[in-house]
């Protein structure tokens, strides 16, 4: 099996980047990541999916993840139209990749809009992992997600030649 390191992007806007940064930070002790994080409220996506310059320039990061984190807030029970925005603009991109949750915000702490992003990305045909870090950052969760997100990272990354 392929043990070189995988290749982790944290997609947040504006609002996560104090909750991306944090889990970067943690998931930098990990030496199975590279990480990068990707603030969508500075890619410049087009309002409305389809080609650009900033979708072009964006998609060979997203395209070279073996595994995705959303650092996410919740929005009339939902998600950021800036996280819509970017999922809407790819689809390749997310196929045959893990994807974990970072949520903060309201009551619930985020966990509406991680339900709703479950099923988008799964319709993308993409896993996520089961844990999700919240608010306030709690190191076992975050653990947990990473040691999810390295197994199904690995295990993706040797069957993305076989997904059609």
């Amino acid at each position: 099996m392929n043990q070189e390191p995988l290749r982790m992007a944290i997609l947040t806007e504006r609002s996560g980047v104090a909750a991306a940064e944090r889990f970067a930070e943690y998931a930098a002790s990990r030496t199975e990541f590279e990480t990068d994080v990707i603030d969508l409220s500075l890619a410049c996506l087009p309002a409305a999916p389809g080609d650009g310059h900033a979708v072009r320039d964006l998609a060979p990061w997203l395209a070279g993840a073996d595994a995705f984190v959303v650092a996410t807030a919740e929005v009339n029970r939902g998600y950021p139209g800036a996280v819509k925005n970017a999922i809407d603009c790819f689809a390749a991109e997310w196929r045959g990749k893990p994807v974990g949750f970072v949520a903060y915000g309201t009551p619930a702490g985020g966990r509406s809009a991680v339900e709703q992003l479950r099923s988008v990305f799964t319709s993308l045909h993409a896993m996520t992992v089961p844990d999700v870090v919240g608010d306030p950052f709690r190191a076992d969760a975050a653990e947990r997600m990473i040691d999810q997100l390295i197994w199904w990272g690995r295990a993706l990354r040797a069957a993305r030649p076989y997904l059609s």
